[in-house]
């Protein structure tokens, strides 16, 4: 069961992101998004972190 994981703020992984979610080879179960509340990374794109997680197709 793999679970891709990026940070939704930067711009690399955001257009290669539909190419692997929407193959037919696999299927998306559930996604979030976790929202880190470290005043450290606060003003940085990692204080974000979206999860897929994906499936093999029935």
């Amino acid at each position: 069961m793999p679970i891709l994981d990026h940070a939704p703020e930067l711009d690399r992984p955001a257009p290669q992101l539909p190419s692997i979610v929407e193959r037919r080879a696999i299927s998306l179960h559930r996604s979030f998004e976790l929202v880190v509340g470290d005043e450290e990374i606060a003003d940085t794109a990692f204080a974000s972190r979206r999860f897929h997680n994906l499936l093999p197709p029935n």
